[in-house]
């Protein structure tokens, strides 16, 4: 879930970041039995390095669920192994003795592959960066406001809950972390 509450901005990161790896667009969410995500995560290794990076740019990007990184990298695996069986299929449907094909589907094919292999980090590097942005847009309105609160005397937990539920739709990146 994206922190938000139970607000409409309440998302799973199947339906907002790996659309992107399918249709660059948001979606609902798929539902994915958690088993089967986590052995497609493991399909492509990732050393502890990239996980901890990956994890770090998918909560910029305001994927908070705990299990947000499985869920990206099992959609991507999918995406990668769907491919890998399409390719197959195609080598063989067009295999014919006249004209040989198969150099030209599998440099294709590898060509695309790379794409749906890179294309999603580089839409969660983008979302990140576009939120953090947000962020920095909205946060001279948000500490003018909890200041403005906590000189009238409210406490500055209570400023800052306040804070939160004034700007949720004005700025619901900032909202999102003040709560």
């Amino acid at each position: 879930w994206t922190g938000c509450g139970d607000g409409p901005r309440r998302k799973r990161l199947i339906g907002g970041t790996a659309a992107a790896l399918l249709a660059l667009s948001i979606v609902g969410p798929i539902p994915l039995e958690s088993s089967v995500t986590e052995a497609l995560a493991l399909v492509v290794p990732v050393s502890q390095k990239r996980r901890e990076q990956l994890k770090g740019e998918l909560q910029q990007a305001g994927f908070y669920h705990r299990r947000a990184l499985e869920e990206f990298l099992g959609v991507r695996n999918a995406a990668l192994i769907g491919w890998l069986l399409f390719v197959g299929a195609a080598m063989v449907v067009l295999a014919s003795p006249d004209e040989n094909l198969t150099p030209k589907v599998l440099l294709g094919g590898s060509v695309i592959l790379l794409l749906i292999y890179g294309v999603p980090r580089i839409v969660l590097s983008g979302q990140a960066q576009s939120r953090c942005r947000r962020i920095q847009h909205s946060l001279p309105d948000a500490l003018d406001m909890i200041t403005m609160m906590t000189t009238g005397g409210l406490p500055l937990r209570d400023a800052i809950e306040r804070v939160s539920k004034e700007l949720h739709r004005i700025h619901p990146d900032i909202a999102c972390e003040l709560r």
